[in-house]
């Protein structure tokens, strides 16, 4: 019996047998191989799928090892527990004592079932798993991004809040990201930044982007982008202004004067009308005055006429 043994162990033995009869000998030749141990690895990765929900989809995987690695699946990070899914199965293929192969087959898609998954192969020398896929499923009935409400312009000061709204419609429910000057990562990166999401409806959606505590740095172009499975739509842009409190009190200052200067010519106007509406009604009155005074005098004309005649 041979223990603990070296790496010049390994190697051929033979074993001879003999006895006193002339001519018996048996041998019997052994081989020790050496057969380190293999951290399994994918040789095959799953991949990205986009199906109709309702219908079935599969996963391939192949990994490598030795010992012979098994394989689990991981859906977002966590195990799936396939024994407690009746539309979830693992069929297990061993192609050689090092390779195996897996498939991951789930009939009658939901839409729960969309997410990331991969393949994990596991064996005594260690782990390895696969790069991920995206299951994304796709209803007959999606329907692309409409953008009902796009952002408007807005001024503010330094320090105060300022909100950007846009709503959408569209099915199923899109993924909404914000850009600033076409870099969404500008908005992404910002601490003072929140993103609101608000259904109305099963379709409809109001989007708020909201900025705290507003910076000369937050001044720029801004848009709503939507996506789905069935597409994806970009609203207009929108420009946020952003002033220093010192300009905001002289801009507000100035607007001030106008609107005052815009009241005293509406008080003018005003005056100038009903001046010349009392002189319009002061003619009609004298004109009226006038004319009845007219015509008493024709009338008394004509009753002194003939008594002027019977006098002579």
């Amino acid at each position: 019996m041979l223990k603990s043994i070296a790496s010049e162990q390994f190697g051929n033995y033979t074993c001879e047998a003999e006895n006193d009869y002339l001519g018996y000998c048996r041998k019997k030749t052994v081989e020790i191989v050496l057969h380190a141990f293999l951290k399994p690895e994918t040789v095959t990765d799953p991949r990205n799928q986009t199906v109709v929900a309702g219908f079935d989809v599969t996963f391939n995987c192949t990994a490598k090892g030795h010992p012979m690695p098994s394989i689990i699946w991981i859906k977002n990070n966590a195990s799936l527990t396939i024994q407690s899914d009746l539309r979830m199965k693992v069929i297990m293929i061993t192609l050689d004592d090092k390779h195996i192969h897996s498939q991951l087959v789930i009939t009658g898609v939901q839409r729960e079932d969309g997410g990331k998954y991969h393949c994990l192969a596991n064996n005594r020398a260690g782990k390895g798993a696969s790069a991920p896929a995206f299951l994304t499923i796709k209803d007959l009935d999606d329907q692309p991004i409409l953008i009902v409400e796009d952002p408007r312009n807005r001024s503010t000061v330094v320090g105060s809040d300022v909100t950007l709204d846009c709503i959408t419609i569209g099915r199923p429910k899109p993924k909404i990201k914000w850009l600033r000057n076409d870099n969404s990562n500008a908005v992404e990166s910002n601490s003072r930044a929140s993103i609101v999401q608000v259904s109305i409806n099963n379709q409809t959606i109001h989007h708020q982007l909201v900025i705290t505590a507003v910076r000369k740095e937050d001044d720029g172009k801004y848009q709503c982008v939507a996506q789905n499975s069935a597409g994806a739509n970009t609203s207009k842009e929108a420009f946020i202004n952003v002033m220093d409190q010192d300009l905001h009190l002289e801009y507000k200052s100035c607007t001030e004067v106008k609107q005052t200067k815009l009241s005293t010519f509406q008080i003018i106007a005003i005056a100038v009308g009903v001046s010349a509406i009392v002189t319009v009604i002061g003619a009609i009155l004298w004109y009226r005055r006038h004319v009845k005074a007219g015509k008493r005098t024709v009338l008394l004309d004509k009753l002194e006429s003939p008594l002027r005649m019977s006098v002579v």
